[in-house]
C-alpha cells in the first residue's frame, strides 16, 4: 500500500481478493492499467531474489535507507531515490543527497513524484555511458576495504574480553 501522508492508506480499488494481500492486490490492479507490453519495462511483484533483480537492472529507483545503499554500493547500480518522507532526522534524504552529489544517483523527494516527474527523469538515463558513470560513483560509496575493517573490529573486541 501506498502511504499518503501521516494518516490515510491508499488500498487497492477494487479490493482485496480473498488469499490475497494490500500489495498483491496493488500489484494486479497496476498490471491490469498497464498496457501491454510496455516498452524497456518489467512490472514485477515483491520480490524475495533481490540479488537477480539486482544483477539485471540497469537502473534502481528505490527508498534511501541504509540497507539499500549498501547494497546498491556493493553491486554497483546507479539509482533515482525516492527518500521516505517521514524518516527519523530525514536521514533518508540526507543519504540520497550525500550519493547525488557523488554522481551515483538521481534525488526525486517524495512529494514531487508522480508519473509525469518520473518519466521525465528517467529520460536521462537513456545514456549507457551516463549510466556506466553513475554506476562507477556508487562504487566509491563504498568504504574500501569494510568487510575487512568490519572483521578486525569484531576480532579486537574479542581479544579485549
Amino acid at each position: 500500500a501506498r502511504r499518503l501522508g501521516m494518516d490515510a492508506w491508499q488500498f487497492p480499488q477494487g479490493g482485496i481478493k480473498e488469499n490475497e494481500t494490500p500489495e498483491s492486490a496493488m500489484f494486479r490492479e497496476l498490471k491490469e492499467e498497464l498496457p501491454d507490453p510496455v516498452k524497456n519495462y518489467i512490472l514485477l511483484p515483491y520480490l524475495h531474489e533481490m540479488k537477480e533483480a539486482f544483477d539485471v537492472a540497469d537502473l534502481v529507483i528505490s527508498r534511501a535507507g541504509a540497507t539499500i545503499l549498501s547494497e546498491l554500493a556493493v553491486c554497483a547500480k546507479p539509482a533515482i531515490l525516492v527518500p521516505f518522507p517521514h524518516a527519523t532526522d530525514n536521514h533518508q534524504e540526507k543519504n540520497a543527497r550525500v550519493l547525488e552529489q557523488m554522481g551515483a544517483a538521481k534525488v526525486l523527494i517524495d512529494r514531487e513524484l508522480s508519473g509525469q516527474t518520473l518519466a521525465e527523469l528517467l529520460e536521462q538515463f537513456f545514456d549507457r555511458n551516463r549510466l556506466r558513470t553513475m554506476a562507477e560513483s556508487m562504487t566509491k560509496s563504498r568504504p574500501e576495504n569494510v568487510e575487512k575493517n568490519i572483521a578486525r573490529l569484531i576480532i579486537d573486541s574479542c581479544k579485549q574480553e
